[in-house]
């Protein structure tokens, strides 16, 4: 059995050597008989259930992109590239502080923006929407 030093408040110190005076232990034994009791009830009592963690797909979905979605695609496209121009930016300005996670989020902008970009450029000429 391993021991350890405990500091108690001076009101509990007396409410322990009170309760332990009352069922004739030591203040050491009352100490471990509140514990060891509290464990009964914590280990007897049902397990409460933990709560389910919402997880958003990694990679994100692509954008479906249609002759509906289309605007709000290109507008979404359009805060996309403007990300990775200011990451561009950064990384230009201060290479040695673009940290991993930069890069990361940068290739992946560069993919999804290419991506999406041909799926918008594709639906346009299908519609006949002429890029001038």
């Amino acid at each position: 059995m391993d021991q350890i030093t405990v500091c108690f408040p001076p009101e509990t110190l007396a409410f322990l050597k009170r309760t332990a005076e009352r069922e004739f232990r030591t203040v050491g034994a009352q100490i471990r008989f509140m514990i060891e009791d509290a464990a009964r009830r914590a280990s007897s009592a049902p397990p409460t259930p933990a709560k389910p963690v919402q997880r958003e797909p990694w990679p994100p979905p692509m954008p479906v992109v249609n002759k509906e979605t289309l605007p709000e695609v290109k507008k979404q496209l359009a805060e996309w590239d403007a990300e990775l121009a200011r990451l561009d930016i950064s990384e230009a300005r201060s290479p040695l502080q673009f940290l991993p996670h930069h890069q990361d989020r940068q290739a992946f902008l560069r993919g999804r923006c290419e991506s999406v970009r041909s799926h918008v450029g594709a639906i346009e000429r299908l519609m006949g929407v002429s890029n001038g």
